[in-house]
């Protein structure tokens, strides 16, 4: 294997088309290599990729969803929206660690194109109400088929014991909540963030943030948690 250096100077941000790799012989019979390259420098216009799923047609979803990828195309972002579909729960039969390993058993759903779909991604903000502290069934039920992204190996990350991530890079993870709950409750589903984020190895929710139709408060929230 040879290494080829790039040329000197080379845009931080650019399309390696070709590579064309000459081979000469000389007198010692030692073979010399010489390179070029054919390099266009490109816009990086697309910043950080974003899925928001939401667990509900309910307006307020929506409409926060609509703020969201408003702000993201101004900031040179790209946001998807895609409602949580109607999953079979998680078997807890291990399946996609020993005999399919990262990729889920069950068939018939879409469980499987929001996995892929969220490591694919940077940030994955996750909309809806939080029961008693926790996720709605729609949400809880995505993130439970979503253990294809973690090995079954363990390792200590943060004082705990944590499967090591499947992939070298995974999403950061951020709860947008809905509908009214108790300080308790708020304070019960931070923690649960704070595990979740712990298990993929993400920087941890700041704190919890309910939307109340306010654009610039969840503007300025979530420029908070993207800061951390």
């Amino acid at each position: 294997m040879v290494a080829l250096p790039l040329p000197g100077r080379v845009p931080d941000s650019f399309i390696l088309h070709e590579i064309i790799i000459s081979v000469n012989v000389d007198s010692a019979n030692t073979p010399c290599y010489s390179h070029e390259y054919n390099v266009d420098s490109v816009n990086m216009e697309v910043l950080m990729k974003i899925l928001y799923i939401f667990d509900s047609d309910d307006t307020g979803r929506r409409d926060a969803g609509l703020v969201l990828t408003e702000w993201a195309k101004e900031h040179g972002h790209e946001l998807v929206m895609r409602r949580a579909a109607e999953l079979k729960p998680c078997l807890g039969c291990f399946g996609c660690w020993i005999r399919t390993p990262g990729t889920c058993v069950i068939p018939g759903d879409e469980g499987m194109s929001f996995v892929e779909s969220m490591y694919r991604v940077d940030l994955v903000i996750l909309a809806g109400e939080t029961p008693y502290g926790s996720f709605s069934v729609p949400i809880k039920t995505i993130l439970d088929r979503a253990i294809p992204l973690l090995l079954p190996f363990f390792r200590k990350y943060r004082s705990e014991m944590h499967h090591v991530p499947r992939y070298t890079r995974l999403p950061r993870m951020l709860s947008l909540s809905f509908g009214d709950a108790r300080e308790r409750e708020d304070a019960t589903h931070l923690d649960v963030m704070h595990s979740f984020c712990d298990n993929i190895s993400c920087a941890r929710q700041k704190r919890v943030y309910r939307y109340r139709e306010n654009r610039s408060e969840m503007l300025t929230w979530l420029g908070e948690e993207l800061d951390a």
